[in-house]
């Protein structure tokens, strides 16, 4: 992967890492950090529809899969089976990312407003 680009992870490190060192963080460079994740995003969007759909595929493939003694499986051992698999955490950890930002394209314009109206203010 090329260094140079930029991606959700490098942002969020970076963020991360100037609110641990309590470094103070501008306005224009939240929304700068907003506009960025609101256009890569889209890229762990997409991903986390592919893994969903794959997951659903293989949610059917239990599902219709007889037991060894040719009954009918129940949803409830199917579900299991399905959040036991690798991609289920992959889900939930994409899941929990694309939340986190969206909570900082939240908390970016609201940082944006509040330094702004301060501004209009004085």
């Amino acid at each position: 992967m090329d260094d140079s680009l930029i991606t959700t992870e490098k942002i969020l490190e970076t963020i991360k890492g100037w609110i641990e060192n309590k470094t103070l963080i501008s306005p224009d460079i939240w929304v700068n950090a907003a506009a960025k994740l609101n256009v890569l995003a889209g890229d762990d969007e997409y991903k986390l529809a592919e893994l969903e759909y794959n997951l659903a595929v293989k949610r059917q493939e239990l599902a219709s899969k007889p037991t060894p003694e040719g009954q009918n499986r129940s949803m409830a051992s199917v579900n299991v089976e399905i959040r036991a698999l690798p991609q289920s955490k992959e889900i939930a950890l994409l899941k929990a990312k694309i939340n986190r930002i969206d909570e900082l394209i939240r908390l970016s314009k609201l940082q944006a407003r509040l330094v702004s109206d301060a501004v209009m203010r004085q």
